[in-house]
């Protein structure tokens, strides 16, 4: 974004200079920049263990990003039995494990957030969690 924005800045400043060297008064003149900036979507994780003052157990941090200007979706993957499966708690809300799939967070527009990830065990217990970021398009 800087280069974009230090070119910009570089090409007005000589189209300027470049105008009253001649001596003549400047015209009306148009410039248009057009750019690409590519769709950017990820997670880490950051595992800790704590259940302080918590009913479940913290698994650690997830930390989102998304650039997307029509925002984005959190999906945490089970791998394993989902029936009484637990209770997945993500950035302190609860969302029951009845599914291989459960979209955590739904964003409109971009952004970089911290949420903590944690787990509530039920009768059965999944062998993997795993998390998963998209883009909306739409």
């Amino acid at each position: 974004m800087l280069r974009i924005r230090t070119a910009i800045a570089f090409t007005a400043l000589a189209t300027l200079a470049s105008a009253t060297a001649w001596g003549k008064p400047m015209a009306s003149r148009t410039i248009e920049f057009r750019a690409f900036v590519p769709i950017v979507c990820k997670t880490t994780f950051e595992p800790y263990s704590s259940s302080d003052n918590t009913d479940y157990q913290i698994l650690g941090t997830v930390n989102e990003f998304c650039n997307s200007a029509r925002g984005y979706r959190v999906i945490v993957q089970v791998d394993g039995e989902t029936e009484d499966a637990g209770t997945i708690y993500f950035g302190g809300q609860a969302f029951p494990v009845t599914s291989n799939e459960i979209v955590v967070t739904d964003v409109d527009g971009p952004g970089r957030l911290n949420r903590e990830l944690g787990y509530e065990a039920g009768e059965n217990q999944p062998y993997s969690l795993q998390i998963r970021i998209e883009p909306k398009y739409v």
